[in-house]
């Protein structure tokens, strides 16, 4: 398990990293506000078969939000959104990335999980004000 705290000052940042062991978990603390967006993106490479498994914690462990990999034909380069959830406390929260097979892990503890085969995966995270309603 790798913990990282990506910003920028746009409130986006995009990660390219490898899921490189039958167990391995990456995960994001990202702070945000009450009112935010947070969205999750997944930049897919020509000819990339990878499709992570994304879930977003709150601190004491729930799932708020997922997307379930799976291990797809080959995309062609791409930006796709993978999850989308509106933010209704100030506080941290962990998006974790994992293979596609490996859905039973505990995002605190490192090695846990279903051993599932891994690869590389380059994803966005994004944090926004949501717009205001036109009209």
């Amino acid at each position: 398990m790798v913990t990282h705290q990506p910003k920028n000052d746009n409130g986006s940042v995009s990660l390219r990293r490898a899921i490189d062991r039958p167990r391995d978990v990456d995960v994001y603390r990202v702070h945000a506000s009450a009112g935010d967006l947070l969205q999750i993106y997944d930049q897919f490479r020509s000819g990339t078969t990878f499709d992570p498994t994304i879930r977003v914690y709150d601190l004491a462990g729930n799932v708020l939000g997922s997307h379930i990999g799976s291990i797809a034909p080959p995309h062609a380069t791409s930006l796709t959104q993978l999850l989308r959830l509106n933010i209704r406390w100030d506080d941290y929260y962990y998006v974790a990335v994992s293979a596609p097979g490996n859905t039973t892990y505990d995002p605190f503890r490192t090695e846990s999980g279903t051993a599932s085969a891994g690869s590389e995966y380059a994803i966005s995270i994004s944090l926004r004000k949501p717009s205001a309603p036109l009209g």
